[in-house]
């Protein structure tokens, strides 16, 4: 009876130190988009562009080396999803420049995927930290005359963490009416 037992005893360590033990991993599942074009497979969630998102909708899968994922549009939108697959790793980016462009970036902790708009991958495209200026051509008096010469002005086109390399330059008015 007591060779049964440590027979027993054997085979069930010999099992348990053969199981691969799998962790679930947890990470925020979204899309800002809310007409679905650009992203209709994560449930809209106004927040989910937010830098630091912390919102309700979460993804958990229990398989190994699986990743979360911040994908950043080309028109601005944010997607946070689980990616099922082994192929990417902690920090990892992916540029994809043909058909729907967008910036991918990649972390293995649960809910990683938030405190973060890719600046690892050098996001090339504007993001919500950065942006692209746009020229704006509007006309005014150059004098106290009804001649309007066009001035061409660059007008960001929303906030920027990004310190300007231009010159600030100044005018004065001089015999202005106004």
């Amino acid at each position: 009876m007591v060779k049964l037992q440590v027979l027993v005893q054997l085979m069930c360590l010999v099992t348990f130190t053969r199981v691969q033990v799998t962790r679930a991993l947890i990470c925020y599942y979204c899309t800002d988009d809310a007409s679905g074009d650009t992203d209709p497979l994560r449930p809209y969630d106004a927040n989910c562009g937010d830098y630091d998102y912390h919102g309700d909708s979460t993804y958990e899968l229990s398989l190994n080396g699986y990743t979360c994922e911040t994908t950043i549009w080309d028109n601005g939108l944010i997607s946070r999803l689980l990616f099922a697959s082994s192929s990417h790793v902690e920090g990892d980016c992916v540029y994809q420049d043909v058909g729907s462009k967008y910036t991918s970036c990649y972390c293995e902790g649960d809910l990683c995927n938030t405190n973060s708009y890719c600046s690892q991958c050098d996001y090339p495209r504007p993001t919500p930290t950065t942006t692209e200026d746009t020229p704006v051509t509007t006309t005014e008096p150059t004098e106290p005359s009804t001649e309007l010469t066009p001035i061409t002005t660059i007008e960001p086109t929303g906030p920027t963490t990004e310190p300007s390399d231009r010159v600030l330059q100044c005018y004065n008015c001089i015999n202005c009416s106004s």
